[in-house]
């Protein structure tokens, strides 16, 4: 209860030991009703107790042990509302004020506070020696379950030792449990255990939504993410889209020489980090997981896979400030049609006109969350598209040429693809997907090139006409063409805002004509400038024209 707002606050108080004998203490309040009264009464009589046994410990042995071990105003602050066993409780009444006065007696109380003592020992023994078994899935919870438990016993027992008991000290200590809580967290052996590790602190959350997890250093654990992101979201109070949700949960996963590190992140609807967990899962838990690690082979993740042991954990909400190069990007040729394809890692990204510049209908920044995967690094070729379709997609152009094609043409050209590849899939890339591997990754950058400027060295627009695929330098994630050259097919449908498509994986399937991406079509403009070719710069097309190309995506495996 407010002490400002009850308006007391007078008290008589006397130390509970004078000369080694045992003596009564009392203090007062005073409220607007009985209950008030005795409320403001029993608290103020708290606060006065644990400023007597301030005045008194800092001179006392126990000082040394764990129990006492905090600054004064540590301790001050915990014992500031003390729990009141056995008090009496005097109440009058005057011109409708009530006075309450609480009075605490130790040949009274004392009996009371060593058997609440003898209760919580034996809770406190009971969790312990179930926390000190080998199976973590029992033993986590008992131990973290002790933690209030221990809290609690010691304010009783620092309330007893100065009504005059002699008690035990407590071989159980907070440092003890929080060691053997790591202890058995360090390295589990199964994903149920890890699971439960990350889980256990946000069980009784409402309406939780846990994104695609971010995966770091390794492909390979593609599958095992998706296990133990569902296996996750089992143990919590899940919705099934982050609109629905209270709070969003976003992990990164990161293969090491010692296993796999999962790390979570707890954030409210504003997007603000609220908590952390994280957990280092032993190589024998995803040992027997069958995963694909490429599209013609499956292996097995063991526990020699390595990736360097100090790498730095990287979430989705907190973006490196230096993007990764080409090399460190998974790469896979089709050999089909011979075209390389680059891995994407999925995370989240904010799509539109994040500079403020752009036109209406990119205007509408909004956040965006994407599952992995693989893209061609280059506009379908001429040659590319004779390997499918047996002859060019226009007659007298260079091999290495971009097509220009109808959204019709691009569509047969993909479902031959699909017939003549066993065991893959493509598709036309979306619209989001498409502005991510520009930014690379959803940076916050203007242009395809990974900067905030380009030049006519560096991209084919304005004057310069379409150029072969991959004639100027590509992205940090070795990708060519994003900004200028011919412009592309998207998979969306066009609609003036994409702002009501799903957070996840957006995609557009109503609208007048598709997307286009790119910037080429500035090519026939006069007075092109730089700003066509922006990332988020988006064109509207029918799909009867003929004058653009398509980039291929690759499903993730």
């Amino acid at each position: 209860m407010n002490r400002l707002l009850l308006g007391l606050w007078w008290f008589l108080m006397i130390p509970f030991v004078v000369n080694g004998q045992q003596v009564s203490l009392q203090a007062t309040g005073e409220g607007l009703s009985s209950e008030e009264a005795q409320q403001a009464a029993l608290a103020e009589l708290s606060f006065r107790i644990a400023a007597n046994v301030e005045s008194q410990i800092d001179s006392a042995q126990e000082l040394r042990n764990e129990e006492f071990n905090q600054t004064a105003s540590q301790r001050l602050s915990v014992t500031s509302e003390l729990p009141i066993l056995g008090s009496a409780i005097e109440i009058t009444e005057k011109d409708g004020f009530y006075l309450a006065t609480a009075r605490l007696d130790a040949a009274t109380s004392l009996p009371l506070y060593e058997l609440k003592i003898d209760e919580l020992t034996k809770e406190l023994d009971d969790s312990w020696k179930i926390g000190t078994i080998s199976d973590p899935i029992r033993a986590i919870p008992s131990l973290k379950a002790a933690l209030p438990v221990l809290e609690e016993l010691q304010l009783l027992r620092l309330i007893a030792r100065y009504l005059g008991a002699k008690l035990p000290q407590l071989t159980i200590t907070v440092t003890s449990i929080n060691d053997r809580i790591k202890q058995l967290q360090q390295n589990p052996q199964t994903i149920e255990v890890a699971v439960q590790i990350l889980a256990d602190p946000w069980k009784n959350l409402e309406k939780v939504y846990v994104y695609p997890p971010v995966l770091r250093g390794s492909e390979e654990i593609t599958e095992f993410a998706a296990v133990f992101r569902s296996r996750l979201a089992s143990q919590l109070k899940e919705v099934s889209r982050p609109a629905q949700s209270k709070f969003l949960l976003r992990g990164d996963y990161l293969i090491t020489g010692r296993g796999i590190d999962l790390t979570y992140r707890l954030q409210n609807w504003k997007g603000e980090t609220l908590e952390a967990g994280s957990v280092q899962l032993a190589p024998a838990a995803y040992n027997g997981l069958e995963v694909k690690t490429s599209p013609k082979t499956n292996s097995k993740i063991t526990s020699t896979t390595s990736v360097d042991p100090d790498s730095s954990h990287a979430s989705l909400i907190d973006k490196p400030s230096k993007p990764e190069g080409p090399s460190s990007k998974p790469s896979w040729t089709d050999p089909v049609t011979g075209m390389e394809y680059r891995f994407i890692l999925g995370g989240q990204f904010e799509m539109g006109d994040i500079f403020g510049e752009g036109n209406p209908d990119e205007k509408w920044v909004r956040n965006v969350v994407l599952d992995s995967y693989w893209v061609s690094t280059t506009e379908v070729n001429q040659q590319a598209w004779e390997e499918v379709m047996g002859k060019p997609a226009s007659r007298n152009a260079s091999s290495r040429y971009p097509v220009e094609v109808t959204l019709s043409e691009a569509n047969r050209f993909l479902k031959k693809l699909n017939e003549i590849s066993a065991g893959e899939e493509f598709r036309l890339i979306t619209e989001a997907e498409w502005e991510y591997a520009c930014r690379e990754g959803g940076r916050k950058v203007r242009f395809g090139n990974g900067k905030d400027e380009i030049s006519e060295t560096e991209s084919a627009y304005s004057k310069v006409p379409i150029q072969v695929v991959g004639n100027y330098a590509p992205n940090s994630f070795g990708l060519f063409d994003f900004s200028g050259n011919v412009s592309e097919w998207t998979a969306d449908k066009y609609q003036k805002s994409y702002r009501d498509l799903p957070e996840l994986n957006p995609l557009s399937q109503s609208g007048r004509g598709n997307v286009l991406r790119g910037g080429g079509i500035v090519n026939l403009l006069p007075g092109a400038e730089p700003k066509h070719i922006r990332c988020s710069a988006r064109q509207q097309s029918r799909s009867s024209r003929d004058r653009f190309g398509l980039r291929i995506v690759r499903k993730n495996y």
